[in-house]
């Protein structure tokens, strides 16, 4: 997907609107499988779906390290 959005020279998707979004959107935009995003945020791959899906209660530890993967302040 990156070298896809490089030659359109924009993401053809709409804009994330919420953190699941995001994290799909940066998985997207890195060219990430979910075992890969998982590892870059240092959870198993089954908590990355879940904050991909929406489905988890983000603790402090998790906002600290997606952040630190979106590229936000923590």
């Amino acid at each position: 997907m990156p070298a896809t959005i490089r030659f359109m020279g924009y993401d053809p998707f709409p804009e994330p609107k919420n953190l699941p979004e995001r994290l799909l959107a940066k998985r997207r935009a890195m060219g990430w499988l979910i075992k890969e995003a998982a590892r870059e945020l240092g959870v198993d791959e089954g908590t990355w779906g879940a904050l991909e899906c929406g489905q988890i209660m983000l603790y402090r530890r998790h906002r600290e390290l997606i952040a630190g993967v979106l590229g936000l302040p923590s």
